[in-house]
């Protein structure tokens, strides 16, 4: 029989944990992996400066809807997609996301990368696929179109 000497039996654990992504616990104290976050994720200082008194333009990933949002330095959130006006709040959190709130529908927070260039926004999934959502196409001060 095969006997697998201490030292390499050591060696071996330290791999395998090594290789495994990182634990973190949930709000119910349950251990959940943690996976790296996509290249260039922005801290809530260089989001803060990128939407900020800033007239945006934007187009969804999945279905190709173009928005036009202006980012009011009191928080205040207005879009115009398909002609419509959406009204509703924007905030920063500490950990670097850029959470929207539009009248009538729940809060969504999400990341943003800079990747090739561009602004990404991200949904970040707990099994590491994080999802890009949103591709800025234009960053303008003020609110230009009077929105």
């Amino acid at each position: 029989m095969f006997r697998l000497h201490p030292l390499l039996f050591a060696l071996l654990l330290l791999l395998v944990t090594a290789c495994t992504p990182s634990a973190t616990h949930n709000k119910t104290g349950h251990s959940r992996p943690q996976y790296p976050l996509p290249a260039g994720i922005l801290n809530s200082d260089q989001l803060r400066e990128l939407f900020s008194n800033r007239t945006v333009d934007s187009i969804t990933i999945a279905r190709s809807r173009s928005t036009v949002s202006y980012y009011n330095p009191n928080g205040e959130l207005r879009q115009r997609r398909n002609g419509k006006l959406r009204v509703g709040h924007w905030r920063i959190t500490k950990k670097g996301r850029i959470c929207l709130q539009i009248k009538g529908k729940k809060e969504k927070c999400r990341a943003v990368a800079k990747q090739n260039g561009h602004y990404v926004k991200f949904i970040i999934k707990q099994n590491g696929r994080h999802q890009p959502v949103v591709r800025y196409i234009a960053f303008r001060d003020g609110n230009l179109l009077g929105l």
